[in-house]
């Protein structure tokens, strides 16, 4: 009798490649100084999965589980205090925006049911961590990232809106989408909330500077 070995792959091998793609810039384009070991320990791991996942006879959990050890001591062994308080902080920053991008749509399409007392908890923090997060964040300049500026603007709108009413709630809500859309100009963005000021009231002076960050980050058209 013949029994056939069961080779586990991945099911779409053009994306897992584009992941693989994706680490390998990641670790080429860091700005954290690392051992040159470990780097080329997971380049070499990345390359092999890239070269065998062709091959009908490769077992690629192995090489996974490879690829899971270099990655982790890579990421975890920034030879420097400083890098690694970064990396920590870091990743309690981003936790705090994963909530806030979880706990918005809750908030914004009132899904608590009726009486439920937790809502105006929920907005409380809301309210709070997109500050907090916010005013930490445009203080870091190693932090900013555009995609990071768009989700805290997005959220600092979300809360102006949510005080909000009527026709002015449209308003902003409107500048909010077009941030959560991540197509908008910054410039534009910034007229209409002064002009907003204007008309209906305060908006939060974060807001306009995260839109100045974004502005500081528009690439200059040739002319």
């Amino acid at each position: 009798m013949r029994v056939s070995v069961l080779r586990k792959r991945p099911a779409d091998t053009q994306q897992f490649r584009r992941r693989l793609d994706r680490l390998a810039a990641l670790v080429k384009n860091s700005s954290l100084p690392r051992s040159q070991d470990l780097e080329s320990e997971l380049s070499a791991v990345i390359g092999r999965l890239r070269q065998d996942l062709d091959e009908e006879t490769v077992y690629v959990p192995t090489l996974l589980n490879r690829l899971e050890q270099a990655a982790t001591a890579w990421l975890e062994k920034a030879p420097r205090a400083e890098w690694q308080a970064k990396k920590d902080r870091l990743n309690t920053f981003l936790l705090d925006v994963c909530w806030l991008q979880g706990a918005r749509p809750v908030l914004v399409e009132d899904r608590f049911r009726l009486g439920d007392t937790s809502a105006k908890s929920v907005k409380a923090r809301y309210k709070e961590l997109a500050v907090s997060c916010t005013r930490d964040y445009v203080n870091k300049a190693w932090m900013h990232k555009p995609v990071l500026t768009d989700w805290l603007l997005a959220h600092l709108l979300t809360i102006e809106a949510l005080r909000a009413s009527g026709m002015a709630k449209d308003r902003l809500s409107v500048v909010a989408d077009e941030v959560r859309s991540r197509s908008y100009d910054p410039k534009e963005s910034m007229r209409r909330l002064r002009e907003y000021e204007e008309e209906e009231g305060f908006v939060q002076s974060l807001a306009f500077a995260l839109l100045r960050l974004r502005q500081e980050k528009q690439p200059v058209s040739a002319s």
